[in-house]
């Protein structure tokens, strides 16, 4: 991280929902922690919040978010090791260099301002408390699982289907081995939980509500896609985009290898506890229209555990074979080829982002600014013009003198029949452009005649 900040200027920004955290918490932070803003937030407020946190003890805001993911990749590397020791009894950690810290659709979520692995390594820590409480029978352990699955909720929402089971194992086991009056107060706990829960946050249910709207067994099977954000055309279909924790270079470049060394071991609290986990995950995934590797981050380490036992097996073949270190080496070696390949991609979206502004900067333009794609980004550089969006509104009148920042290569396709496309089409048609900037990519600074 240090080296990409250094050397190459990344800040950790890429995309839509990043410069949302960070123009967030820079809004909730000036007004003072202003519940309000809350209200209007779309997203958990947790990792913002902790940021923010960090950021009084005179870390920049975009810095203190930055270290949150990094500190939190970390922490999962640590705690997916710990649950491996829990249910192996050996150490994971070359298992997990090879399968998660060089594999970069995973690692790259530590390296981003993005809330994925935060909630991740709260996801991790539930676990760990469950396999805890397992073995120790402590409601300590029990407290600390409810408080993890809780952070991890308030990092990110879409984490409910892999703590449902956790919880549900946890309390199944207090009620197991627990008297009546300690049964009769969990189940007073846990039902008063579960209002406050949905009694508070609002958004849950909505949230619920519009994944149940857009899951659609169409997507399942189907590599082109009609969106209200457009026409997405994607490289598999859903069904084998689940699978990627298990296969996908990005995430497990050794994975095929593993097929034959897999073994079911029936009745074993890690099989089921994170089988079912995985398949609610998976089941919700496959039929929705936003088909998104970042999605596969909060899952990984569970497969990861999952699969401890065939790579276990699997090295120790090659060792046995006087090939451990040749292959070790091999792996290191295309995990960094593919990271390089892969990252180049993120890096220059980032470097788009950072041209458009610094050219408008440079314009030194205090008029409206028409936008897309890009205009998420101005508040993180501090362009503090007015912006109009060009997909949330359909615009019939164009100021003169404004700018519009427009990539009409890239949008062609994608963003055809929606107000993209006609918003475009009614400034071309009726409005001359005149073109003050070239950039990279295609992208082209226009002003308003």
């Amino acid at each position: 991280m240090v080296g990409l900040a250094g050397f190459f200027g990344f800040n950790g920004l890429y995309g839509q929902d990043s410069h949302e955290y960070l123009r967030f918490a820079t809004d909730w932070k000036a007004s003072g922690l202003d519940r309000v803003l809350v209200s209007d937030f779309q997203w958990p407020v947790g990792y913002p919040l902790l940021g923010i946190l960090l950021s009084y003890l005179g870390v920049p805001l975009m810095w203190s978010l930055n270290i949150i993911s990094l500190l939190a990749a970390v922490g999962v590397l640590i705690y997916t090791n710990k649950i491996i020791v829990l249910v192996y009894g050996k150490s994971g950690r070359l298992w997990l260099l090879l399968a998660a810290a060089t594999q970069v659709y995973f690692i790259r979520g530590g390296i981003l301002v993005m809330s994925d692995m935060l909630s991740c390594l709260f996801i991790v820590l539930t676990y760990y408390h469950l396999f805890r409480y397992r073995e120790n029978n402590r409601l300590l352990s029990l407290l600390y699982l409810l408080l993890a699955a809780t952070f991890a909720f308030f990092s990110r929402y879409a984490s409910v289907p892999l703590l449902i089971p956790p919880v549900i194992y946890g309390f199944y086991l207090l009620f197991k081995n627990s008297d009546k009056v300690v049964k009769i107060g969990a189940a007073l706990v846990l039902a008063t939980v579960a209002i406050i829960f949905l009694w508070l946050n609002n958004r849950l249910l909505s949230l619920s509500s519009e994944l149940f709207n857009q899951w659609n067994i169409r997507t399942i099977f189907s590599r082109s896609v009609e969106t209200q954000d457009g026409t997405f055309h994607r490289t598999v279909p859903n069904v084998l985009y689940i699978f990627g924790n298990f296969f996908h270079i990005g995430y497990l470049a050794l994975g095929v290898l593993l097929i034959p060394f897999y073994k079911y071991s029936s009745g074993a609290l890690r099989e089921k506890v994170l089988l079912i986990a995985l398949v609610l995950y998976f089941l919700t995934l496959v039929g929705l229209e936003t088909q998104n590797y970042r999605f596969l981050i909060l899952s990984h380490p569970l497969v990861l555990v999952l699969l401890f036992g065939a790579f276990d097996r699997f090295y120790g073949k090659l060792s046995l074979r006087r090939l451990d270190e040749v292959f070790v080496v091999g792996v290191l070696l295309f995990n960094a080829a593919f990271f390089y390949y892969s990252f180049r991609k993120t890096f220059a979206v980032h470097k788009t982002e950072k041209e458009v502004t610094t050219a408008l900067k440079e314009l030194n333009h205090d008029g409206v600014i028409y936008a897309f794609y890009v205009d998420q980004s101005f508040s993180s550089y501090d362009i503090s013009n007015e912006v109009k969006n060009l997909y949330m509104n359909t615009f019939t009148e164009f100021e003169s003198g404004a700018l519009i920042v427009y990539n009409p290569v890239n949008f062609a396709d994608q963003w055809a029949g929606t107000k993209v496309e006609m918003n475009w089409k009614q400034l071309i048609s009726n409005y001359e452009l005149d073109t003050l900037v070239y950039l990279n990519s295609n992208w082209r600074i226009y002003e308003i005649k």
